[in-house]
């Protein structure tokens, strides 16, 4: 995004992103963290992101709250 600004008696730009900005807040409290079967999770074996239950659920959360 492009405001024309007066700066020091001269018009110029200031460019500001229209992403937000990258937060730790977003990941904090993944349960991927502190779960006992980190090292042995995997897309295609029995333990997967894919299937766990407690991801999908703190996903879900996330989404309700926007």
């Amino acid at each position: 995004m492009r405001e024309r600004v007066l700066y020091k008696g001269r018009w110029t730009y200031r460019l500001r992103s229209r992403r937000k900005e990258i937060s730790i807040k977003s990941i904090a409290g993944c349960p991927c963290f502190l779960c006992e079967d980190m090292r042995r999770c995997s897309e295609g074996l029995a333990i997967s992101p894919s299937s766990c239950e407690k991801l999908t659920n703190w996903i879900i959360l996330l989404a309700e709250k926007g």
